[in-house]
């Protein structure tokens, strides 16, 4: 099962390769063709990770235990992707006949698992939190 899920590719028409079979709907209406395929797609996986990871409470420990900002961002200096094992997570997600694996990269605490000039709060950038 290894390697079925990738990013998608132009298949040579400009549409996406996830959306082979809508070509017609993706000329007219491209959002139309993304949203037909999804929900015939019926089954995926929107997974979240990130610092809340770290605590086993889910994405809304933040708000809900009312920690503070600086507190939280101390959760930086301990975040790696150590165990985050992608490839296991999509053989599984194949296993389940899954059609889809969303990875949320910016989630409400502001935590960013991408580099961005925006700001240092992410997984590639050292912390400046204290």
């Amino acid at each position: 099962m290894k390697g079925a899920f990738s990013v998608p590719a132009n298949i040579g028409t400009g549409v996406p390769a996830h959306l082979k079979g809508y070509e017609e709907l993706y000329e007219k209406d491209p959002r139309a063709a993304a949203l037909q395929w999804f929900r015939e797609a019926q089954f995926g996986l929107f997974m979240h990770y990130g610092l809340y990871s770290l605590l086993g409470r889910g994405a809304g420990v933040m708000f809900h235990e009312r920690i503070r900002g600086a507190e939280y961002a101390k959760l930086k200096d301990r975040f790696t992707a150590e165990k985050f094992d992608g490839e296991f997570i999509t053989d599984l997600a194949l296993e389940a006949g899954m059609k889809y694996v969303n990875l949320t990269t910016k989630h409400h605490d502001g935590f960013c698992l991408f580099q961005t000039q925006g700001t240092d709060f992410n997984s590639i950038q050292p912390s400046h939190c204290g």
